[in-house]
């Protein structure tokens, strides 16, 4: 009688194991990057390895960011040497005349330990009397630190 019952409890206890474990699909969302973008990063000269699509355009090689806008449109360049080592270019100078300070905030996903980091990178660079200057702000930022996409290489991203 013993025995029994507890085959029946264990037989019991079987069934509603395993009909109590089911497998659930996770929501995959992709984030596919057309071939149009993909062809328009290869023709400005930058690898298309690990193009990420984030938030308002691409992260391409693991830290520049372009967006939509930047993809459409072409900058004029008068010649572009390619030498032996690898080099990058940018159209996007900054002008300071005088004295500019740049404002940059960091967003509140990220450690404080990443806030520290930023506050002494920001003194270092301002110890060196250029007539660039740098200073962190909660809001009316230039630049913005943020947590990098899931899956990605690195820790965080400015753009």
């Amino acid at each position: 009688m013993k025995k029994l019952r507890l085959l029946s409890l264990l037989a019991l206890t079987a069934m509603f194991g395993f009909s109590s474990c089911q497998k659930e699909e996770a929501d995959v969302t992709t984030n596919e990057i057309s071939p149009l973008a993909m062809a328009k990063i290869s023709e400005m000269g930058f690898n298309t390895d690990n193009v990420q699509r984030t938030e308002g355009g691409y992260i391409v090689e693991g830290d520049i960011f372009f967006s939509e806008s930047d993809l459409q449109s072409s900058p004029e360049t008068t010649a572009l040497r390619v030498g032996e080592e690898e080099q990058y270019r940018t159209n996007n100078l900054v002008s300071v005349g005088t004295s500019r300070t740049i404002n940059v905030a960091i967003t509140t996903s990220l450690p404080s330990s990443y806030v520290t980091a930023l506050d002494e990178a920001i003194r270092r660079f301002n110890a060196e009397n250029l007539r660039l200057k740098f200073r962190r702000v909660s809001s009316g930022y230039n630049i913005l630190l943020s947590k990098a996409p899931a899956g990605s290489s690195y820790l965080a991203s400015a753009g």
